[in-house]
């Protein structure tokens, strides 16, 4: 299993582009929440206000989500990040990968 985090501009996005994934069935479900971003961009220091998202899937799938991610996302560098998970119980682990294709 793997978890992928992106963080987007607003909810408006982050719900377009989980919708996406569940619909490509690249994942079981995501979980969005609002976030605070201090960054530098083009040498000046940015604090936004942002929606974080965390996709479950598998890791199998995370070029086909980091492709549906960049196509749809409006940042020019999008935070596309992926960690496997290596403990999962049981009955959530079967279910997400009945979920994927």
């Amino acid at each position: 299993m793997m978890f992928i985090y992106t963080t987007c501009e607003n909810e408006k996005e982050v719900e377009k582009i989980a919708a996406a994934l569940l619909r490509a069935r690249l994942g079981g479900c995501t979980n969005w929440w609002p976030i605070r971003g201090f960054y530098v961009w083009k040498g000046r220091a940015e604090k936004v206000r942002e929606v974080a998202l965390l996709l479950k899937t598998h890791e199998r799938h995370f070029k086909a989500v980091e492709k549906i991610i960049k196509k749809l996302h409006s940042y020019d560098v999008p935070c596309i990040v992926g960690w496997k998970i290596d403990k999962v119980n049981k009955n959530f682990g079967s279910w997400v990968k009945s979920s994927v294709k």
